[in-house]
């Protein structure tokens, strides 16, 4: 029998240990056998986001509780876990104290701005004027871009968070012509050749370059490419109340020059980025592996999903969805640094779990507030009071998006892009039998958006997903 009897003295504290967390090490008195155990497992434990990862290592190891209470004076695993992991954290990051990380801290005034960036494109439909067909063609083209600009985006954020630049933007120019080359097409297959066909070409470039320089962080540049679509956005909103209309070779200019001014940023952008000539840029990236050929496919259904979500029926209140997408962009942040810092703060499993759930419904809720302000505001200064009972649907689609990309933030983008692909087929089922389109689309979201949220709730009250 060991001489070490748990239950002649209460157990000692495990030693303290010097440096950081990476490199725990027994500094305390040595007479306390679990001093060994800080540094076999310390560097785990400061990497753990909960007990329960360091004890099922412990177990891993093959140590069963009635050795950890002869050997070491604990009761069982879960408590030594509890023991290393709180030793950790107190020598781990100041988020771990409560804070919050720096990769979840981004500015208030950056997701405005890339809420306005997302929603300018809606005024190209104003400049065009009457004489544009909104057919097969460019619908299709336009849920081939939004769907493949998801997944071009999504790689690309791959190579970002690694830390390699060059490759991100090689990645976001290759992405983007390969999408740019069907969505193309498939517009004069189905329109024909003209303004249908041209506006469809631009369409898809724009969603290319746009991609390219938003995830690159270059919103500021893309906003000055965007003045002159602003600039007669404006023009055309202001003859709806008198002023005098642009006459009809305005609006073309102007979308031409925005469409080359985009188009040049985005090249001095993979320029400075990569350091080389686009060729080069395009040839020095990697393949596809068969995993990263599954995730683009995952993001291209989820995409699409989205975009058939959103375009069966589009109003007024459509333009103030985009606009709150960077708003969704801030609380979804503010959601995952909260509950990040909630890590930090909490006694208990049980503690964690309500302190998450609380963070994640104040988020959503806060969305939804202005989501729903915006969608008042843009609908009456766009079309009057009598358009209001169309954008029924888009608070629903919005906790829908919203949670999906919650979601997508846990890697969980394949549970995301079932759901929302089961809604998109169920809204066009709905569609079909006859379902006058803002009703169907206010049902299905509103289930999706249930749906979505449980999901979310479940993944966020995992400790082990905070990482």
């Amino acid at each position: 029998m060991s001489a070490f009897d748990p239950t002649s003295r209460p157990a000692a504290p495990l030693p303290r240990p010097r440096g950081g967390p990476e490199s725990l090490a027994c500094t305390g008195s040595a007479d306390d056998p679990a001093a060994e155990l800080v540094e076999r497992f310390g560097g785990l434990a400061a990497r753990a986001v909960h007990p329960l990862e360091v004890a099922a290592r412990i177990e891993a190891e093959g140590l069963s509780d009635r050795q950890i209470r002869l050997r070491y004076g604990r009761e069982d695993a879960f408590v030594l876990a509890r023991e290393l992991f709180d030793q950790a954290r107190r020598t781990a990051d100041p988020a771990q104290d409560g804070g919050r990380r720096p990769w979840w801290q981004v500015s208030a005034a950056r997701c405005a701005l890339r809420g306005v960036l997302f929603a300018l494109p809606a005024t190209a439909g104003l400049l065009v004027g009457p004489g544009l067909h909104f057919g097969a063609g460019l619908v299709i083209g336009l849920l081939l871009s939004w769907s493949w600009s998801q997944a071009v985006a999504h790689r690309a954020y791959g190579w970002l968070h690694g830390g390699d630049r060059a490759r991100a933007a090689g990645s976001l120019l290759r992405g983007g012509v390969a999408g740019l080359v069907p969505a193309c097409l498939v517009v004069p297959a189905f329109d024909g050749f003209g303004r249908s066909a041209a506006f469809g070409c631009g369409q898809a470039l724009y969603f290319a370059t746009a991609t390219l320089l938003l995830v690159l962080g270059r919103e500021r540049q893309l906003l000055v490419a965007l003045l002159p679509v602003a600039a007669g956005g404006c023009w055309v909103i202001a003859a709806r109340h008198g002023l005098p209309s642009p006459p009809g070779w305005a609006g073309a200019l102007l979308l031409a020059a925005a469409m080359l001014l985009t188009v040049r940023t985005a090249w001095t952008a993979v320029r400075e980025e990569t350091g080389a000539v686009v060729g080069a840029a395009l040839a020095a990236l990697p393949g596809l592996d068969r995993r990263a050929t599954v995730e683009l496919a995952v993001h291209v259904v989820f995409g699409a999903a989205v975009a058939g979500l959103t375009l069966a029926h589009v109003g007024p209140a459509t333009v103030a969805l985009t606009l709150s997408m960077g708003g969704a962009e801030w609380f979804l942040t503010e959601c995952r640094g909260d509950a990040d810092a909630a890590l930090g703060r909490s006694g208990s499993p049980g503690e964690f779990q309500r302190a998450v759930a609380a963070v994640l419904l104040r988020c959503l809720g806060g969305y939804l507030l202005v989501l729903t302000a915006l969608v008042l505001a843009v609908t009456l200064l766009w079309a009057g009071p009598a358009a209001l009972p169309g954008g029924i649907a888009i608070p629903a689609l919005g906790a829908a998006v919203w949670s999906a990309q919650l979601l997508q933030s846990f890697g969980l983008a394949s549970r995301a892009m079932l759901l929302c692909a089961g809604a998109a087929l169920a809204l066009l089922a709905c569609l079909r039998g006859g379902v006058q389109p803002p009703v169907a689309q206010a049902v299905v979201c509103a289930v999706a958006a249930v749906a979505l949220l449980a999901t979310a709730v479940r993944a966020s009250v995992d400790a082990t997903r905070h990482r």
